[in-house]
């Protein structure tokens, strides 16, 4: 604590001296919401890549705010579904919008939430070409991008191993993709990403490729009865996540009024992971007055580890699936495309005003069976050639109440089931609720429902999230969220409970200055660390968490920003301590083509359970949330420069050096010697 009062000192006195300066913010809802989230979840950001990336879209083509649909409005998933519904109905009751900053006349909206909206909606008052027609196609933008990047060290995978007698690694160290678009309005769009990771060659089995992963996708909206098609990769979100879903939610985190999922049902896949979407085709279209069906159908080859136990050389089963996507090494290759997943699914939605209901069902075969797991906590994992998931949605509004829920099925009989409430008490009060109940049963591939665990099983838990606003400048957010495991987990033998909670007290002054103080502690239990135990005994975990947030905008080109963070982890009669302080310099002139980003950090922890995560600026596309253990410095410099109205160029170095390492391994073909990591990024958009 002494750490924390002498940093907090020092930046408070820092800041301070320059807080009477004016500037304009350069925040951004994609960092406010990338921190916000995973504070407490520390999950891969390329998870979110594809929501994110949409909002990166819409940038360039916004969203008109007099035809934009809820579905659509969806899509701004940093606002809670209440107040979309509020712009819906404003619209309703008063006619088209005049201008995008009519949104500052609803009373919901607060004047942050409204300058997070207006990069991304506009008031089209010309009207648009059909869909279809030659003008649309004229209208067309097309962009590519041309990335390349690599770590400058030789990692161990790279140098001749002496049992093989040459690298592990296939391919050269160096990462590239290639990612082409093409867009009329919001309603015409062709993409294809071709990409290779480091490690890995574009030829493989004998064959040339233009790359190791490759997809392409084509859409079509609002043309006649056809709300939305897709052909090609696309992604799919379902409900709040019981069956499947790939948008938004803020799950636990400060953004207490942000625990509904959102997003449309199918949106083209845009991201470069190899693992989150479906290959076929994907349709949306009216059925009757306020019904609409959505139905999906896809093919692809995935990777899988194939087993044989029974000693049967012509019968295999799939024992897990590899999700990272590498296909470096002889091992990875021989996991690569060698098994095949079917899907096909529906969604048959009803609205009337403000309430909607939905059902959906999705259904995946495979080409060969899932084997059943080794270990006790998996005996309720999916097996077979076959599983389905139904489930049934539903949200409304009454007054100052809205609420959603889904439950689920599985095709075990199994049960899920999820309920929420948004309550605004008072202009200045919101409340949010959410219980869930997991049945342990339960069997679901792709879940990513509000709860501790993604799997969304064995679970019962409830949610209570509070935001106060006493005063414009001033905003306390909070939460608690209680939950029992009904089941075993990895390094849990055992069933547990477990607490969590946090609050945010945050200090905003328009254009100038913005600090956030934020506490989070967790209370969980896991298998004994001790080894003098022949047997698993549980043992209580605590986890503490401190931050102090910064950032003060010097002159409306720069902005500074500096945090200090400190993370305790204690269990039993074992304790870790970590902390971390960086500096933030921000550079972004309005009218100028260069612009900047750098950031100087230093950490230290005592072992990987006080590591450190935060949110870094990185080139477009690119979503950076890199933690740290151990003792060193980092150290990274991203810059843009539009060379003409057609080219951008972005560039990006990144450095760690630890104190405390003559060797840094994230695994053994990963292990590079030395003290320090570094990588550089370059990036090249064409656009026309």
């Amino acid at each position: 604590m002494k750490i924390l009062l002498a940093l907090t000192l020092g930046m408070v006195c820092f800041f301070g001296i320059q807080i009477n300066l004016s500037a304009q913010s350069t925040n951004t809802p994609v960092e406010l919401l990338l921190e916000s989230w995973f504070e407490s979840n520390q999950s891969d950001a390329s998870e979110y890549a594809p929501q994110l990336e949409y909002l990166e879209e819409l940038r360039d083509h916004p969203l008109d705010l007099n035809k934009a649909s809820i579905d659509e409005l969806k899509n701004l998933f940093f606002l809670a579904e209440a107040k979309l519904l509020d712009i819906l109905n404003h619209r309703h009751r008063y006619g088209p919008f005049l201008c995008a900053e009519e949104l500052q006349s609803i009373a919901s909206l607060s004047a942050e939430e409204v300058n997070m909206i207006l990069p991304f909606i506009n008031v089209n008052h010309l009207g648009i070409s059909r869909p279809m027609s030659l003008a649309a196609l004229q209208e067309g933008h097309g962009a590519m991008y041309i990335k390349c990047k690599r770590v400058l060290q030789t990692s161990s995978g790279y140098r001749v191993d002496s049992l093989l007698g040459k690298p592990k690694f296939v391919g050269s160290p160096n990462y590239a993709s290639v990612r082409y678009k093409w867009q009329s309005g919001n309603y015409l769009k062709f993409g294809i990403i071709a990409e290779k990771d480091a490690g890995e060659t574009i030829v493989w089995n004998q064959k040339t490729k233009i790359a190791d992963h490759v997809s392409i996708y084509g859409q079509l909206k609002k043309w006649r009865r056809i709300n939305n098609l897709i052909i090609g990769d696309y992604a799919v979100s379902f409900g709040q996540g019981l069956i499947i879903h790939n948008g938004f939610g803020a799950g636990k985190s400060t953004m207490v009024m942000n625990i509904k999922k959102n997003g449309e049902v199918f949106r083209p896949y845009t991201s470069i992971n190899e693992n989150l979407y479906f290959r076929g085709i994907a349709t949306s279209f009216k059925v009757a007055h306020n019904f609409e069906l959505h139905m999906l159908y896809s093919s692809k080859a995935i990777d899988s580890v194939l087993s044989n136990d029974n000693g049967d050389s012509t019968h295999f089963e799939i024992s897990s699936f590899p999700v990272t996507g590498y296909h470096r090494t002889e091992g990875e290759i021989k996991y690569k495309a060698n098994a095949r997943q079917k899907n096909y699914g529906f969604c048959l939605s009803y609205q009337y005003k403000n309430f909607k209901c939905s059902l959906y069902h999705l259904n995946y075969g495979f080409s060969h069976s899932i084997a059943h797991g080794n270990k006790v906590y998996e005996i309720y994992k999916p097996v077979g050639s076959t599983t389905n998931n139904t489930s049934f949605d539903y949200s409304g509004r009454f007054r100052n109440i809205f609420f959603f829920g889904e439950s689920a099925l599985s095709k075990n009989g199994a049960q899920a089931h999820l309920f929420g409430l948004l309550l605004s008490l008072d202009r200045k009060m919101d409340v949010s609720l959410l219980y869930r109940n997991y049945d342990k049963k339960y069997q679901c591939l792709n879940c990513n429902a509000f709860g501790e665990s993604s799997k969304s099983q064995a679970e019962q838990g409830l949610y209570f999230g509070l935001e106060l606003r006493p005063h414009f400048q001033w905003k306390i957010a909070a939460y608690a969220d209680f939950f029992d495991n009904t089941w075993l987990k990895y390094k849990v033998d055992g069933i547990t409970a477990g607490s969590e909670y946090g609050v945010r007290l945050e200090h905003t002054i328009k254009r100038k200055f913005s600090a956030y103080l934020q506490l989070f502690i967790e209370n969980k239990e896991s298998n004994s660390s001790s080894a003098a135990f022949k047997t698993q005994i549980l043992e209580g975990i605590k986890r503490i968490k401190y931050r102090l947030h910064l950032a003060h905008h010097l002159h409306k080109s720069w902005e500074i920003r500096a945090r200090a963070e400190i993370n305790q982890y204690r269990q039993q009669k074992s304790s870790e301590i970590g902390f971390m302080l960086y500096q933030d310099v921000i550079y972004k002139p309005m009218a100028s083509p260069f612009s900047f980003t750098s950031r100087f950090m230093v950490f230290q922890s005592q072992g990987f359970n006080t590591r450190i995560y935060s949110y870094e600026n990185d080139i477009l596309y690119e979503y950076a949330l890199p933690f740290v253990s151990g003792t060193g410095k980092r150290f990274y410099f991203n810059t843009r420069c539009q060379i003409n109205r057609w080219a951008t160029l972005e560039f990006r170095y990144a450095v760690t050096k630890y104190s405390d390492l003559d060797k840094i391994s994230a695994d053994t073909d990963n292990e590079i010697e030395g003290d320090s990591k570094s990588e550089i990024k370059v990036q090249l958009k064409l656009s026309w």
